[in-house]
């Protein structure tokens, strides 16, 4: 009840959930990619983790991955 956990398998890309109200902590589980913010790009892997601060704006997965999204 306390938190909210997304599964996304991207293909090619895949939008994430990041709102004004909580942040987003994502986990790479397989594959690789690059993750899209507002303010620029970086390269993603397996095993990398990575915070998303609440209000960020509109992001993306794009390329063939899997990432465990978690927010409250």
């Amino acid at each position: 009840p306390y938190f909210t956990a997304l599964l996304y398998e991207a293909e090619t890309a895949a939008p994430l959930p990041v709102t004004e109200e909580s942040f987003l902590s994502l986990t790479v589980l397989t594959g690789e990619g690059t993750l899209v913010y507002p303010q620029g790009e970086m390269a993603i892997r397996k095993g990398e983790s990575f915070f998303l601060p609440a209000g960020l704006g509109d992001c993306e997965i794009r390329g063939k991955c899997r990432v465990l999204a978690c927010h409250i």
